[in-house]
C-alpha cells in the first residue's frame, strides 16, 4: 500500500515537473506545390489532385482520372548568431550553418471505379540539418546534426 502512494506521488510530480515536448521544429510543411499555393487551407477536405493523398487518403475517391503531381522545394534559410561569449573556448560565430536544401514531394493516383482508388505518395515530412563552421564557438555543444525522414505512403 505504501510504495503505491509513492509511485503515484512520484508519477504527478513528475507529470506536473515536467514541460511539454514539441518535435514541430522538425516539421516541414512542403508535401504539395497546390497546397502551398493556398497556404494549406482546406487540405483535408479538398481533393483537387493527387497530392490529397497526404491530408486525406480518402479524398483520392473523388479524382475521376490518373493523376501524378510532382515538385520540390528550396528550402534557403538565412541565421545570424550573435553574442556567444557564453561558450568555454574561443572562436567565431561567422557563417551560415543552414545549407540550402532541396525538398522533393510526388504523388500518383489511379482511380478504379467511383469508389475505389490507389495511390502512392513519396514526400518528407520532417528534417533538419545544420552545419556549423569548423571554428565556430560553440563546436564543442555540436559540430553537425542531421535528420532526414522520407515517408513512402501506399494507399
Amino acid at each position: 500500500m505504501k510504495t503505491t502512494w509513492l509511485k503515484t506521488a512520484i508519477a504527478i510530480a513528475a507529470g506536473a515537473l515536467s514541460t511539454q515536448a514539441l518535435a514541430a521544429g522538425f516539421a516541414l510543411n512542403e508535401q504539395s506545390i497546390s497546397g502551398m499555393g493556398t497556404s494549406f487551407a482546406g487540405r483535408s477536405s479538398s481533393a483537387d489532385d493527387a497530392t490529397t493523398l497526404f491530408g486525406n487518403p480518402a479524398g483520392m475517391s473523388r479524382l475521376k482520372r490518373e493523376e501524378v503531381s510532382f515538385g520540390m522545394a528550396a528550402i534557403h534559410a538565412k541565421t545570424d548568431i550573435k553574442d556567444t561569449s557564453g561558450f568555454p573556448g574561443n572562436g567565431s560565430n561567422d557563417g551560415d550553418m543552414v545549407p540550402t536544401t532541396a525538398v522533393p514531394m510526388g504523388y500518383y493516383v489511379q482511380p478504379i471505379d467511383d469508389k475505389w482508388a490507389v495511390g502512392v505518395g513519396v514526400y518528407v515530412p520532417f528534417g533538419l540539418i545544420t552545419d556549423y563552421e569548423g571554428g565556430f564557438a560553440g563546436r564543442y555543444h555540436g559540430d553537425y546534426s542531421e535528420v532526414r525522414v522520407i515517408t513512402v505512403q501506399p494507399t
